[in-house]
């Protein structure tokens, strides 16, 4: 065990000691032990809980001496130095000044997916935590959708007796707080606007059909001001190599009517979409013979026409007498410039 402290591990001790005594202030009652698990468990993997004891004790010194509170169970050790006293005191002030130097990752990498998992039900199920809500993504569950962070957040007090703030941790792909839910088998979607969906969605075209058997004395008055929602969408990773062998197969032609691309891209190329003839979400491979160039029309009508199954075996037998012939070839090519 290394005798010197790293200005790394000062800064986890100083960070962890602020965000319990925040939590105290705010009445919530911290477990000291858990969470010196969590810092052993991380940053601080080369220290003992003797050793993280007495740095905390160290850090109660510091405020005191700055006129203000320490933590209850950390009694003031005076035996800091002035070096580890000025760079305690830095921390502190980092801390106060700088809300990233608030992060707390390391209680979120070692929170237990059984209290992740208890988060995420308990707040699908109506349970009741103020927190902030979120701005690209949510977590999808039971049909409920749900911000990360809150799930974390939540999960902190679960297991550390305090909540995770919003300010304590960052959220978005890669991070500790997505890879955590990850882990516990969540997904995560990132928000897209409704209005670019609405009325395609099953829920809101029966609504409107409803409507139609109704005989309109006057015109509906409408939405001055239509509120708005967020609708959270799973997305799938899509591979480009097979898009553009896909639209260059169609050769600007919708390969379910034969019709020419209803307009070009501001770039000049022939606007047709590609559309999977076994989605996605149904376990459909994203490959050439799964995929299909189409015009705006008859992508929409694949996916909400009456037809669609009719399209989807039309489709089918079109491509497997067009793709392996173009795929022999291509590989002929490739041949040839290698020789």
């Amino acid at each position: 065990m290394p005798n010197n402290w790293s200005d790394n591990e000062i800064e986890a001790c100083v960070r962890t000691y602020l965000w319990m005594r925040d939590s105290e202030q705010r009445g919530y009652k911290p477990i000291k032990s858990r969470i010196r698990k969590a810092l052993m468990q991380g940053p601080l993997s080369e220290r003992s809980d003797g050793s993280l004891e007495y740095r905390f004790q160290n850090i109660s010194s510091v405020l005191a001496d700055m006129g203000e509170e320490w933590i209850d169970g950390y009694k003031p050790a005076k035996n800091v130095g002035a070096d580890g006293t000025a760079k305690i005191t830095n921390y502190i002030e980092a801390y106060r000044k700088d809300r990233h130097a608030r992060r707390v990752h390391w209680l979120i990498q070692s929170l237990p997916i059984a209290a992740v998992t208890k988060a995420v039900s308990e707040l699908a199920s109506g349970k009741t935590f103020e927190y902030s809500e979120s701005t690209d993504y949510d977590l999808v569950y039971k049909g409920v959708a749900l911000p990360p962070k809150k799930a974390i957040g939540y999960a902190g007090l679960l297991h550390y007796g305090a909540p995770l703030a919003s300010e304590n941790f960052s959220g978005g792909e890669g991070t500790p707080c997505f890879k955590r839910l990850e882990k516990a088998g969540f997904e995560i979607g990132k928000k897209i606007d409704p209005s670019t969906i609405s009325l395609w969605q099953p829920e809101f075209r029966e609504t409107v059909d409803k409507h139609k058997s109704t005989e309109f004395k006057v015109p509906p008055e409408g939405q001055r001001k239509p509120g708005k929602k967020s609708v959270t969408a799973i997305g799938y990773d899509r591979d480009s190599k097979v898009v553009a062998f896909v639209e260059d197969r169609a050769g600007g032609k919708c390969e379910l009517c034969g019709n020419h691309a209803p307009f070009n891209r501001r770039n000049g190329t022939p606007y047709l979409e590609v559309h999977h003839i076994i989605s996605l979400a149904e376990k459909g491979p994203d490959t050439v013979d799964n995929t299909a160039a189409l015009c705006p029309n008859c992508h929409r009508e694949c996916h909400y026409g009456s037809n669609a199954l009719i399209h989807q075996k039309t489709l089918q037998t079109k491509l497997s007498n067009k793709s392996e012939p173009k795929i022999q070839n291509l590989q002929t090519e490739q041949k040839r410039a290698t020789l």
